[in-house]
This record gives C-alpha cells, sequence and structure tokens, in this order.
C-alpha cells in the first residue's frame, strides 16, 4: 500500500507541475497578466489550501480515504481542464481557489496515511522515499514541460505580451483583456498549454482511479511508537521546541522558493528566455530537491540538532541572491539548485517532528501543511510590490530579506538556549 501513496505522490506532482508552469504564461499571454496578478493567483489557492489543510485531519478522522482522496482527485482534473477554458483572469482565479481546496484534502490526509503504514523502524526512509517520489514528480514535470514547449515558441509572444503590459501601466492606460495576436503566434502557444493541461487531467484521472484501491488503517485511535534508533529529547520541552523551530524554518523557506518559483515566469518573459530553458532550470532545482531529501532519509545524526536549520537558511538566502541579480540561465539554474537542497533541508526536518510524535501526528501534518499554504501567500504581496515599482527583481530581494530575518531570529533563540549544537540527551 505504500507503493500507492509514493506513486500517488509521484503522478499528483508531475501533472501539478505541468499544470503551473503552464499557467503563469497562460494568464500573461492571454489576459496580460502582471507581477500582482501572479501572485494573487499563488495567495488565492495558498488561502484555501491553508484553511482545508488546518482541518483535513478532522474530515479524515470522519470521512473514508477511499471516497475522500480518490474525490479529490477526480475534482481536480476538472478543474485543470477548466483554467486552460477559462474566457477570464476571474475564472483562472476562483477556480485555483477551488483547487487550494482539493489538494488541502489530499495532501495532509495522504501523510497520515504513510505515518499509519510505517513501523517504527522504517518511518524516517519511508518519509525520505515519499518526499523524493513527489519532488522527482516535479522535476519530471519541469522536463515534460520543455518537451511541451520544445523550441519555446510561446517565448516572443509571452515577451511581447510583457512589454505591452509595461507600457500600458507606466501611460497608466487600461489594459485590454487580450493581446493583439497573430496566428503564427497563437497556434502553436495554444497547442502547447492544450497539451499541458490535459494532461494534467489525464494524470489526475489516472491517480484518482489508482487511490481507489488504498487500504489503511482508520486514523482514530491509531498510534505508532517512535523510531528506535532515534534517541528523542529528555523533556516535552524540547521536543515541542524543535518543532516550532521547524515549522518556522518551513515557513521561511517557502517564503523564498514560492517568491522565486511563482514570479520567476515573469522575470525570464522581460529577458526572452524560452519556456523550454525555463523548465530546465525549474528542473534543475527540483533534481537538487531529490537528492538531498534523499539524503536525509539515509542519516539521523541530523535529528533535534540545530545546524540543518541555519545553515539551509544561508542557502536560501544564497539562491534568491542568484536570482535577484542574475541575467543568465546558469546562475538561474545555480540559485533554483542551492533553493532545491535548502527547501530539502527544512521540509524534512519539519515532516519528521511532525510525525514523530505518535499522538499528534495527524494533527501536527496538517498544520505543516498549512505553514507551507500560508508561505505560499507571500507572492502576491511581493507582485504588488514588484509591479508598483516596476521592478520584477525587487521580489526576490524581498523575499531574500526576509529569510535572512528568520536566520537572525533563529540564530539568537539557538543562543539564547544554547542549543546550537545537538543537546545533551
Amino acid at each position: 500500500m505504500s507503493l500507492i501513496v509514493y506513486a500517488t505522490a509521484f503522478l499528483t506532482s508531475v501533472g501539478w507541475q505541468l499544470v503551473y508552469l503552464a499557467l503563469p504564461f497562460l494568464v500573461i499571454y492571454r489576459f496580460k497578466s502582471g507581477n500582482f496578478e501572479l501572485g494573487l493567483l499563488a495567495a488565492g489557492g495558498a488561502g484555501s489550501y491553508v484553511l482545508t489543510s488546518f482541518f483535513s485531519g478532522r474530515i479524515s478522522e470522519n470521512l473514508s480515504i477511499r471516497i475522500q482522496l480518490p474525490a479529490a482527485m477526480f475534482a481536480l482534473a476538472a478543474a485543470y481542464t477548466t483554467i486552460y477554458l477559462a474566457p477570464s483572469f476571474a475564472v483562472v482565479f476562483a477556480v485555483s481557489v477551488v483547487n487550494g481546496v482539493l489538494t488541502g484534502l489530499l495532501w495532509a490526509p495522504l501523510e497520515g496515511v504513510l505515518s499509519r503504514l510505517s513501523g517504527a523502524a522504517r518511518m524516517r526512509r519511508n518519509m525520505a522515499r515519499y518526499n523524493v517520489a513527489w519532488t522527482i514528480g516535479l522535476a519530471f514535470g519541469s522536463f515534460l514541460f520543455s518537451v511541451i514547449h520544445p523550441h519555446g515558441e510561446a517565448g516572443e509572444p509571452v515577451a511581447r505580451a510583457t512589454v505591452e503590459v509595461a507600457q500600458k501601466m507606466a501611460v497608466r492606460e487600461q489594459t485590454p483583456s487580450r493581446p493583439t495576436l497573430i496566428e503564427s503566434e497563437k497556434g502553436p502557444f495554444e497547442t502547447e498549454q492544450r497539451r499541458a493541461f490535459f494532461g494534467g487531467s489525464a494524470l489526475a484521472i489516472v491517480t484518482g482511479t489508482m487511490l481507489l484501491f488504498l487500504r489503511a488503517p482508520h486514523a482514530r485511535g491509531f498510534s505508532i511508537k517512535a523510531d528506535p534508533s532515534d534517541p528523542p529529547p529528555a523533556d516535552e520541552t524540547m521536543r515541542r521546541f524543535f518543532l516550532l523551530t521547524a515549522w518556522s524554518g518551513l515557513f521561511a523557506a517557502y517564503v523564498g522558493v514560492s517568491a522565486v518559483r511563482q514570479l520567476f515566469p515573469k522575470l525570464v518573459t522581460e529577458l526572452n528566455i524560452s519556456t523550454a530553458t525555463t523548465g530546465h532550470i525549474y528542473g534543475a532545482g527540483l533534481i537538487a530537491q531529490a537528492v538531498a531529501m534523499a539524503a536525509m532519509g539515509l542519516f539521523a545524526r541530523w535529528h533535534y540538532r540545530t545546524e540543518p536549520f541555519y545553515l539551509s537558511e544561508v542557502g536560501l538566502i544564497a539562491g534568491t541572491m542568484l536570482i535577484a541579480v542574475g541575467n543568465s540561465s546558469w546562475v538561474f539554474a545555480a540559485g533554483h539548485i542551492m533553493l532545491g537542497g535548502s527547501m530539502a533541508v527544512l521540509y524534512s526536518c519539519s515532516l519528521y517532528y511532525s510525525m514523530a510524535d505518535a499522538r499528534r501526528a495527524h494533527h501536527n501534518t496538517a498544520i505543516h501543511e498549512s505553514v507551507i499554504g500560508t508561505g505560499l501567500t507571500t507572492p502576491l504581496v511581493l507582485g504588488y510590490l514588484a509591479d508598483r515599482f516596476h521592478q520584477t527583481r525587487l521580489s526576490f530581494f524581498i523575499a531574500g530579506g526576509a529569510v535572512l530575518l528568520f536566520l537572525a531570529i533563529h540564530l539568537a533563540i539557538f543562543a539564547r538556549r544554547k542549543v546550537l549544537t545537538r543537546p545533551n540527551l
């Protein structure tokens, strides 16, 4: 049954990446959307995801996963198709909010299922396999997106639409709902977009069908022992300290990563970098993320240590700054690799500490996913500021500064509590 969980994580991530790499180009191209609209899409879906994830644990306790998980996937398939057929940005935004609800009904309960299917000694490695599965899914989706856009035909019309948006903003004119396109530009782009969105829908249908066969112990009343290879802190206060630190670190990671991944398409259109190259850049970062997550599953020495937090936050800052100042695809790829590896460490810490307390694993994983969703809302503010000052790169500098603030706070707390290294257990 664990294989179904891993396959679900992989296939769902492939479809999600196909759709959400195509989506920014779709709204820029069709509706002349700017950074604020891109941030609004992220914030709308993330906001509904936060609320749904927070209550998904309770929902799962009262509703069979054989109903909840497949239903969410089939509805997600319909939502992907609806986005492609949407006649206006408002419809795209509304469906993005619905997508947040549907994914909120999926991820936290799926992690709860994994915790119940894993024995005590297998918890860490099964968690790593799960993390690698969804990360490789995102990476494969990125490269598949590049295959769908083999020559970057959409690059020129998207870049032209972006320039028109900037010109309209500069003279404060009303932006029309669609750019004027010639048929030679419109045909290839629409074909590639259709492949991405319909491909995502097909994968969601396959995944939903597979989930009909998933069996797992019911969440209510289920408990597991702690990993015997992991000596927990001597007192509950220290355990809680690492859990809260992991959640705040995860939020910092998603502030930086979500700003880059959501607003980066606008920067590459301004620099006239092809959509195929963009997919490769995303894929490189996600491969680094998968490798780091796999490594986290092989070793237990990072458990209840503070080094992973502040070292990975330094990596987040460095990666964000590379993208903020870079102009070449190689620099952007290096930045994404640093972001991917750093985010993998913070994500693994948060998920592990959330699942380590058997009594509250289901509740804690719901909060873990809610923290992710909260971090994903930040592109709304950053996108608004980027549009307000006509500087897309400004959003990356602000995101890096926010992570720097979290780093300073964490270092101050660690020094005060004298836990800059592993505590005495």
